[in-house]
This record gives C-alpha cells, structure tokens and sequence, in this order.
C-alpha cells in the first residue's frame, strides 16, 4: 500500500512539472486526474479535468475522466450520461460500452448492464475484465452456472486471481 502511495505521488509530481512547462498538455492534465482519482483525490481530479475544458472544450479525455470521478462519486446519473455520449461519438469501443455496463450494474440495472457487457464482448472478445462484469451480472441475477462460465473464461484471458477472489467464493 505504501509503495503504491509513493508510487502515485511521483507521477503527480511528474506531471505537474510537466505542466509547469507546458500549460495545456492536456495527457498530463489527464494523467495527473486518474492518478489523484487513484488517491481518493476527486476534486483534484476534477480540477485537472476542469482545467483541460479551458483550453480544450471538446476533450473527450476530459469527459472520460469526469465520467470515472462521478463513478467514484457514486453519481451514476452523471457518469452514464457521460458515457451515453462518449459511446454516441465511438459506437464501436469495447472499453465504453464496459465501463457504462459497470454503471448500469453498480446502479442496480442489470438488464442495461447486461446488454452493455454483452456489446463490449462482441466487440473485444479478449478483454477479461469484460467476461468478470459478465460474471458478475450473472450472478446478481441469480445465474449462477453461467456467472461461473464467465468468471473462468475471465481466467482463462488472464485477469488476476486476486481480483476475482470475492466471487470465486460466492460461486462456490
């Protein structure tokens, strides 16, 4: 834990020099969000985000990274809006569909979520995290032998044992 916090201090230091000498990097702006965002730091991310809508009002960085800070805000109205229109502009990326998925299941709709996560896998086949959110899903359902499927074909891809710990149990 206290190697992480060292780590994420760092970077942020590392990108506020880089900002100190370029005022509208936009990629340090956002870098330095996701990490305060790591550190439980949600108005700093949101500052940094805020402060690339000065320079750059189209920032799709910029809406991204707001729609992760309302996910960590529990603000789930806010971050689908967002996604809904992150995903309009890129129909075709795995990783929105996914994300909104994590909302619509974090926020209880599980039929939205269902049919996100089922898109995303369409789409990005190999991505494991996709297939866990799937497992998950299933599971809130009360599909157990397909949550099961999912959790192993999350394996099989390459997510980490740890993070599927906590439904492996359930599971069992």
């Amino acid at each position: 834990m206290m190697d992480r916090i060292i780590f994420l201090g760092t970077a942020i230091d590392d990108y506020t020099s880089i900002i100190y000498q370029e005022a509208e990097n936009e990629e340090a702006y956002y870098q330095r969000a996701l990490c305060r965002l790591m550190n439980n730091d949600t108005l700093g991310a949101r500052l940094d985000l805020e402060q690339i809508d000065t320079f750059n009002p189209n920032s799709a960085k910029s809406r991204l990274g707001m729609a992760y800070v309302y996910k960590a805000q529990r603000m789930w109205r806010e971050a689908s809006e967002l996604y809904d229109a992150l995903i309009e502009r890129n129909p075709k990326n795995a990783s929105l569909l996914r994300e909104r998925a994590e909302v619509y299941y974090l926020s209880g709709r599980m039929g939205a979520a269902l049919a996100d996560i089922e898109k995303s896998i369409t789409l990005g086949p190999r991505d494991p995290y996709s297939y866990i959110l799937r497992a998950q899903i299933r599971y809130a359902r009360k599909d157990k032998e397909y949550a099961r499927r999912d959790l192993n074909q999350a394996l099989e891809l390459g997510l980490p044992r740890a993070e599927a710990d906590d439904l492996i149990q359930k599971l069992k």
